[in-house]
Parts: C-alpha cells; structure tokens; sequence
C-alpha cells in the first residue's frame, strides 16, 4: 500500500508483522521460513535490514532493541524513546530519507492502488469543503489535497502506461 506523505512526494506506507512462536506462522523454534513465504505469496515484501545503511552511513539495521520495564522493544531506528515515560519521539526527516530509499527498492505501486488513494483524498477533500465554516485551516486542508490528488494522479499516469506495456492491468471487456 501506498500513500502520500510530505506533501511532494508519493512514499511507500510500511507495515510491522508481530514474531512470536505460534503467530503469523512462524514455528515454535522461531523458524520464519513457513511466515515468509505466507506473507511474500500475499504480495508482501520484507525489507533487508541493511536498507537502513543507504540512507545512514555505517547504520547496520533499521530497527534497533530498546531496554523497557520487563524485556525489550524493538522500533526503527528513527525512533527516541523519551527517558522515564512511554513516550516517543520520531525523527521526521531521518524517516522520510528512509522511505525514499524504500520506494527505490520496492515495486511502484499498482495502478488500481493509485486509483484508490486517489479516490481517497478526493472524497477526503469534498468532506473538508462541505464543513469549511467549522473548519479554521479549511483552506489549507484543501490546497494538500489538491497537491496529493496531483502528485497521485501523475504517478498514476506512470502506472497506466507502464501496466499497459506489461499486461499487468486487465480491463474487463463491457460488451457481451
């Protein structure tokens, strides 16, 4: 899945799968193999951590282990936990550098997808101008969806042409 962040740019919206021996497949001896090809024949892809290394020098995974009352948690390596609470702190920038270098190494998105998200922000901007009156920064909502719906609908145009070229995209015939 796909969606729009940044304003400019179309980036990849990434997914966790919870490892745990007895869920998702995966064996009580920790054996991923059975939840990978799960997964993969659902379309989905898994990342290698080294990904982590294009978009920071010297960095080794894009997940690390943090310490928590009672064991450990995992979270991107963009990720501060504040000391002392349950809180988060997120770099913003680091994270979209992340997700570029992972549109570059995940398939583009498929037309049908694209239609969707589309479809999406454009029913979400007819809602934010059917209630501009109670809505202080309608305006602004609107104009970042009129910059998604453009950044979306050109990638869209990529798409239609590239799955017309492949035969990816079948459109049923009308006519009987």
């Amino acid at each position: 899945m796909w969606n729009e962040k940044g304003g400019a740019v179309l980036l990849p919206s990434l997914s966790k799968i919870f490892l745990r021996p007895g869920t998702n497949h995966v064996g009580n001896d920790m054996d991923l193999t059975e939840c990978r090809m799960r997964f993969e024949a659902d379309g989905w892809r898994f990342l290698p951590f080294d990904l982590a290394g294009k978009v920071d020098k010297g960095a080794k995974s894009y997940v690390q282990r943090v310490p928590v009352a009672g064991g450990e948690a995992f979270l991107s390596r963009w990720c501060r936990v504040v000391p002392g609470t349950s809180r988060t702190m997120t770099d913003g920038a680091g994270w979209r550098r992340f997700l570029a270098a992972v549109a570059k190494f995940v398939d583009a998105p498929a037309a049908w997808a694209l239609d969707d998200l589309k479809s999406q922000y454009e029913r979400r901007r007819s809602e934010i101008a059917r209630s501009a009156s109670v809505i202080p920064d309608s305006d602004e909502q609107i104009a970042r969806c009129d910059d998604a719906i453009k950044v979306i609908t050109r990638e869209l145009k990529k798409a239609e042409a590239r799955d017309m070229s492949t035969g990816d995209e079948v459109i049923p015939d009308a006519v009987d």
